[in-house]
């Protein structure tokens, strides 16, 4: 079946050493992350996208 194959291929990524080299990435976007947000903090609405966009991508990237 084609999700078996696909299970397959992505299984080894969710591996916990893999996942565990990645935290400290993932601790590091998150603070810049809420640093890039605290400048909006108590000026009304702004738009999340860019900042959700630009964060994935380094966390990924």
């Amino acid at each position: 079946e084609v999700w078996r194959t696909h299970r397959r291929m992505i299984m080894p990524t969710f591996n916990i050493k893999i996942l565990q080299t990645f935290v400290k990435n993932f601790h590091e976007q998150s603070e810049v992350f809420a640093e890039q947000l605290r400048v909006h903090e108590g000026k009304g609405e702004f738009e999340l996208y860019d900042y959700v966009s630009r964060c994935t991508l380094d966390v990924i990237g």
